[in-house]
């Protein structure tokens, strides 16, 4: 009987170590993808604010024209 509950409580701590060395591996994974694709988020970041930029006065031109229109 007590080998039995030995070798449950050997199996549930395996398991709960693999469980945490998957955990860290994932998030080390997530890391280098961060490091990996930071430069191409970065440059969509920027573009994407440029586009705003330019369209914003135009968006603010047709909003001020509107209203005179009959």
């Amino acid at each position: 009987m007590a080998t039995l509950l030995q070798n449950i409580l050997k199996t549930m701590y395996k398991i709960q170590e693999n469980f945490r060395s998957e955990r860290l591996g994932e998030q080390s994974l997530y890391e280098d993808f961060g490091k990996i694709f930071k430069p191409i988020t970065e440059q969509q970041k920027k573009s994407s604010e440029e586009i705003v930029s330019k369209f914003t006065p135009l968006q603010k031109a047709i909003e001020n024209m509107l209203p005179a229109l009959p």
